[in-house]
């Protein structure tokens, strides 16, 4: 990111936070695609040389990054910036991180209905030896 025929723009500070997923190194520098919440402002659009816009997201590697998420920690010059896909933009930390099992599991989130709907309830039965044919056979046997 530093060919200087690129350029930069920081997302604005609207108080509203990011389900994105990230090209991350593991822990043994393989990159692996993560999916976070974060603060709007933690991202940029990069225009590369191409002519392409390239989203990347400066991230703290931190033990206890939901501090920083949640404080909406300004980002600093040494935190490493990854590739990023933004997937949904939620007004608050807890409405972003309400979606974060579901969209580690789903790729498309667009569909909200189908998410706050849910798989159903199943039928309840009784157990069997509470059911009908239990109670019949205990009868005929004696």
């Amino acid at each position: 990111m530093s060919d200087s025929s690129m350029s930069v723009q920081v997302y604005e500070d609207n108080g509203r936070f990011a389900l994105i997923n990230a090209q991350m190194p593991d822990h043994n520098g393989v990159f692996v695609t993560y999916t976070l919440v974060v603060p709007d402002f933690w991202l940029m659009a990069v225009d590369n040389k191409n002519g392409n816009k390239e989203t990347y997201c400066a991230y703290k590697n931190c033990k206890d990054i939901n501090v920083a998420v949640k404080g909406r920690e300004v980002p600093r010059t040494d935190w490493p910036t990854y590739v990023a896909v933004v997937r949904k933009i939620f007004e608050n930390f807890n409405s972003a991180r309400q979606q974060l099992a579901l969209a580690v599991e789903q790729t498309d989130l667009s569909t909200e209905e189908a998410a706050e709907e849910g798989r159903g309830k199943r039928p309840k039965r009784p157990p069997a030896r509470y059911g009908q044919t239990s109670m019949e056979n205990l009868f005929m046997i004696q």
